[in-house]
């Protein structure tokens, strides 16, 4: 017969041993959903040699690196509650504080202002891929004036981007065709004026105004950091925030394909 005290030993180590089952499958399952990139990422912040790296610094790359684990767990969690705009706003978020975590462990912490931007992207990151306080909804309205006395703005197309994808542009591993996508997504729905529609992931955003269609021609602009007329919006606070933009301050595009005056056709009206 087994004494009661090794039944209750036994008992204790069976709970011992599924605790760490459980404990090791929790982060192993928090670990698949993880990209490649921040694993990889980790493990380089771990490795780093202390002559390389202050003490102080390396714990705050790898503070950022498990906040954007965390943050992409948790977005894949919540896809499905997050409409179209909040779920490509949140990706782009994560993947510009992955990108900007990537260039602060190539500084390996010397840059302060890279480890700072690391972590202010993964502040903003995390808190729409966790949908802190509740999903951002902040309503925007934008209204067009004409420059030109008794006229009305021609109608144009308003977009909304993190203001990270201006000021440091895009990860280089995005594709032209995902960026294409992003912009697509950041379109108001409606054109000026006025345009009303809302920002829906946390931080800061970058505003402007276009001519009607004209992704194909932002595209290079936005890549090459080249896109000036902004404006900085916060999503932040809840109140609605109208803009009232002049036609002068819409992005200058070089004419549309269809928009060139054709070259004469050697064959219409030929006078050989």
């Amino acid at each position: 017969m087994t004494h009661p005290k090794n039944r209750i030993l036994r008992r204790r180590s069976g709970l011992l041993a599924l605790a760490l089952l459980t404990a090791a499958f929790s982060a192993s399952a928090l670990d698949s959903l993880a990209s490649t990139d921040l694993l990889t990422l980790r493990r380089d912040i771990q490795r780093l040699p202390p002559s390389d790296i202050a003490p102080r610094d390396k714990v705050r790359l790898k503070t950022v690196a498990n906040q954007l684990l965390a943050a992409e767990t948790a977005l894949a969690r919540q896809s499905a509650a997050m409409t179209p705009r909040e779920r490509a706003m949140a990706e782009a978020q994560l993947l510009a504080a992955s990108d900007s975590l990537q260039t602060a462990v190539a500084e390996q912490g010397r840059s302060a202002l890279a480890l700072f931007g690391a972590e202010q992207s993964a502040q903003d990151a995390s808190a729409s891929a966790l949908r802190r306080g509740g999903p951002v909804r902040r309503p925007v309205e934008v209204q067009v004036t004409s420059t030109r006395p008794g006229s009305v703005a021609p109608p144009m197309d308003v977009y909304a981007l993190p203001l990270i994808y201006i000021t440091r542009g895009p990860p280089a591993s995005m594709s032209d065709a995902k960026l294409r996508h992003l912009l697509d997504v950041g379109r108001f729905t409606q054109q000026t004026s006025p345009s009303t529609d809302r920002l829906e992931t946390h931080g800061d955003y970058a505003l402007w105004i276009a001519p009607p269609n004209r992704i194909d021609a932002l595209l290079p602009l936005v890549r090459q950091r080249a896109l000036t007329n902004y404006r900085r919006v916060s999503a932040g606070p809840s109140e609605p925030i109208t803009l009232v933009l002049s036609e002068d301050d819409q992005v200058r595009l070089p004419p549309a394909p269809d928009a060139v005056t054709p070259a004469p056709n050697a064959t219409s009206g030929s006078t050989r």
